[in-house]
Formats: structure tokens, C-alpha cells, sequence
């Protein structure tokens, strides 16, 4: 539980005791452990970066790993980025590089070329940028099966590459360096070709900073060269890489500023979910890898697991006290109260790759021991060889009464129950038995079955 949940109950059980009478207390703490008691998974990642100084600059790789460990996911990262490098370079004659990818082990390997060169003419890029693309990705695909391939779309330059302009409008008609717009839309285009080409998704970077650019004008995404990053810069990068990555809203998942103001760190991760996170499919995001994630709710001890994993074809749940659920979409009975790690394997059967997430569960203390001396409905004898009777010390008439296998399954309900309740044709097993009031209120019970 977050320290904001932990405070939502912590508010809700202090107007329960001031203002609301005894009868409600029930009925108003399952309200907010419903309310409190939710969340996602986190995951681990470990994430190879190829590229150069667009990369280094402001170590981009750790403001995207300081970004996941303020929204409770961890990535461990290496870059090879040296100044000025293409992807062409890297391949060829950067023996480090191949190293690295040949490591193993990678859940994402970033490819980024050098600033101008996605931008050449057709024919320069059709011989230095995608051939190198394809051999790159081949090489991450040898020595890591399960690895997920990333474009980083870069950027124009803050008015025009002045340089280039000259050269290429003279000698090949190409007017694309001659203005930011002109740079950054070739950039967009050639980044999403090259991620077409090898099933790959992209990290929107250049988009993010256009639309930055165009609403925020008064942040400043670049260095003072007009071409790297600003801390600006590199902060908005790393948020579309945590969006394409972990496939979360950053809006709602990080906090993390960097050093950046309240307000300017704020609007740039509005920036990264309207163009990265609101459209993910666009960017390829999640449509080739095997992702596991799942978010989940309670109801006191009974959990409802919601998995949200995709290109998975099997599950394997841990619960975090030794028990476990080979189904899609559990429901678990906890018996002791306390925090949980919650694990979570995937399985594609067609690659035999597996994706595992991670997430932390609060079991809370059973309605029943909350309010049993003063409103109590008790069932009794427990254990029990079958015949339960039912003790209700309060004004409430008894709707229902259910009976749960501690895997969640629903094995038996009981409606409009009278002293007695049989359970004899159950087999020996410990259930857990609620008790259902007409006004709604829940009392749950540990039943053990001789």
C-alpha cells in the first residue's frame, strides 16, 4: 500500500469513529479498503542504449531509471554512446557495441543513429541507415530472443541545420535540413519506416518535443549548440521511453521532476501521455513483445486479480504465501493479513519467452475481527464436521451466506439463511465463509472442514 492509500484509510477510519454510529462501521471500513486497496504492478527492466551523445548527454538512461523507481519500477541500463557515432559505425567498427548486445540478457535494446544522418536523401539512407538498422536488430535478435527492439526518434535542429541546407539543396534538391519543421518531419518519417521494417516499436522522443514545442514554448528543450538536449530535453526523452517501455500514464505514475520546476516537469509529462501514451498503438508500443502486467482490487481477504498481460499464451501466478494459479484472471483468499509480493510469469508458447511482473498487495485485517464484540454474526463450531449455526447479534436480517475455497472459487451459496447452514457434502478444506446482510454489510469468516 502507497503512503497516499495508507492515508485514504487512515481518513476514512477517522470519520468512522468520530461521527458514524457502531452499526455502520463494517459496511464504511470495507468501503475503504475497497477504495485504498488498489494498484498495479511494478516490473524490472534491463535496457541496453545504442547510440551517441543524444543519448549521454544529461545521462538520459539514468533520469529514465529515476523516473521508474518513483513510480515503483526499477531499470538496470548500459549505453555505448560515443560522441557522434551512427549506427553504421557501431556495427562496423565499434567492436564494444556488439559486445554488449552478445551479453544476453536484454528486455530492450535502444537504437539511435547519428542526428543528421536518418535525415540524408533517399538514396544516402537506403545504403547507411536502414541495412544497418536490419543488422543490428539481427544481431539483438541471436543473443536475445526476448528482447524488444526501440527506435529513438530524434529531433530537428532548433532552426536548421545552415550547413547541410546549403550542401544538399545544391547538390541533390534535398531542402530538408533548412528548417526545423522540414529536419524533424524527414526524422519522424525514416525513424518509423526503420521500425516498420524490423517490427520494432518507437519511443516518440521528436514528437513529444514538437508537441512541446508548440504549446510550451517557454521550455527549453535545447542546449545552447541548438542541437542536444537541454535537461529539459532529456527529461521529456526519458519520459516517452518510461511510456514505451512500462506502457504507463506517467501523469499519474511519476512524480519525479528531475531538475526541472513543478510546473515545466508537470506540462512535459502531459506532453509524453498525449503523444505517447494516448497513442501507443501508432508507435508500435506493446504489438510485437510478450508483456506481463496485471492491476488488482479486494473485497477484505478476497483478492480479484485483473491480468492485463499481452502476446501471452500462459500464466503463472505467485501469491506470496505459497500458493499459486495457472488461471488468467484469479481471485485469492488470504488468511493472514500483512504485505504480499504478488508475482505474475508469462509465457508465449510459440518464442518460449517469459515476462514476469512484480506487485506489492496489502492484505488487510478481516472485517469480522474489526466489529465482532459489538455486532457480530458468528458461526460456530469451527472447526467443523459440516453443520454450522449461525449466532446473530445484531438487528441485521441475513441475505446470504457464501462459501469460497481459498483459491477464491465460489463453491456454495446459502440465500435467505435460517440457524443452520449444511455443509456436509463439502469435502475436508479450509473455507472462507461470508455472510451477507440485507443492508449489505459483509462478515467474513476462516472456516476449517474436518
Amino acid at each position: 500500500m502507497t503512503n497516499r492509500q495508507r492515508m485514504g484509510l487512515k481518513i476514512c477510519l477517522y470519520y468512522m469513529h468520530k461521527e458514524m454510529r457502531m452499526r455502520l462501521f463494517t459496511y464504511l471500513l470495507l468501503s475503504c479498503l475497497l477504495t485504498a486497496i488498489t494498484a498495479t504492478a511494478g516490473k524490472k527492466l534491463r535496457v541496453l542504449f545504442i547510440g551517441n551523445s543524444y543519448t549521454s548527454v544529461n545521462n538520459l538512461p539514468q533520469i529514465l531509471a529515476n523516473i521508474a523507481n518513483a513510480s515503483g519500477d526499477t531499470v538496470i541500463w548500459e549505453m555505448e554512446t560515443p560522441g557522434g557515432m551512427t549506427l553504421k559505425e557501431h556495427f562496423e567498427s565499434n567492436p564494444a557495441t556488439i559486445s554488449k548486445i552478445m551479453k544476453g540478457g536484454w528486455d530492450y535494446v535502444v537504437l539511435q543513429d547519428q542526428s543528421q544522418t536518418p535525415a540524408l536523401p533517399n538514396d544516402f539512407v537506403a545504403t547507411g541507415f536502414f541495412p544497418f538498422v536490419r543488422k543490428l536488430d539481427s544481431v539483438i535478435d541471436k543473443y536475445n530472443p526476448c528482447a524488444q527492439t526501440i527506435m529513438y526518434m530524434t529531433w530537428g535542429r532548433k532552426f536548421s541545420d545552415n550547413q547541410l541546407c546549403q550542401q544538399y539543396t545544391i547538390n541533390f534538391n534535398w531542402p530538408h535540413y533548412c528548417s526545423y519543421t522540414a529536419m524533424d518531419s524527414v526524422l519522424h518519417l525514416r525513424y518509423m519506416m526503420a521500425a516498420d521494417s524490423i517490427k520494432a516499436a518507437v519511443s516518440p522522443v521528436g514528437a513529444v518535443w514538437r508537441y512541446i514545442r508548440k504549446n510550451h514554448a517557454g521550455i527549453e528543450l535545447y542546449d545552447t549548440d541548438e542541437s542536444h538536449p537541454s535537461p529539459a530535453g532529456s527529461y521529456a526523452g526519458a519520459l516517452s521511453f518510461y511510456t514505451s517501455m512500462f506502457r504507463k500514464d506517467p501523469t499519474l505514475t511519476s512524480t519525479y521532476n528531475y531538475t526541472l520546476n513543478t510546473t515545466d516537469a508537470t506540462n512535459i509529462r502531459t506532453a509524453a501521455k498525449k503523444v505517447a501514451f494516448d497513442s501507443m498503438l501508432h508507435w508500435h508500443i506493446g504489438q510485437y513483445e510478450l508483456a506481463s502486467d496485471f492491476t488488482y482490487s479486494n473485497a477484505g481477504p478476497f483478492f480479484t486479480f485483473t491480468n492485463k498481460s499481452v502476446n501471452a499464451t500462459s500464466y503463472n501466478w505467485y501469491f506470496g504465501d505459497g500458493n499459486t494459479s495457472a488461471l488468467q484472471n484469479p481471485i485469492h483468499s488470504y488468511t493472514v493479513m500483512g504485505d504480499k509480493t504478488v508475482m505474475l510469469v508469462a509465457t508465449n508458447a510459440t518464442t518460449n519467452c517469459k515476462d514476469t511482473s512484480y506487485g506489492k498487495v496489502f492484505v488487510p485485517t478481516s472485517v469480522e475481527s474489526a466489529n465482532h464484540a459489538k455486532v457480530a454474526i458468528d458461526i460456530y463450531p469451527n472447526p467443523t464436521t459440516g453443520l454450522l449455526y449461525i449466532s446473530n447479534r445484531t438487528n441485521e436480517k441475513i441475505k446470504s451466506i457464501q462459501v469460497y475455497s481459498m483459491q477464491g472459487k465460489l463453491v456454495q451459496t446459502y440465500s435467505n439463511p435460517s440457524g443452520v447452514i449444511d455443509m456436509r457434502h463439502l469435502s475436508s478444506a479450509t473455507y472462507m465463509v461470508r455472510v451477507q446482510t440485507a443492508s449489505g454489510l459483509s462478515y467474513y469468516h476462516t472456516i476449517n472442514m474436518l
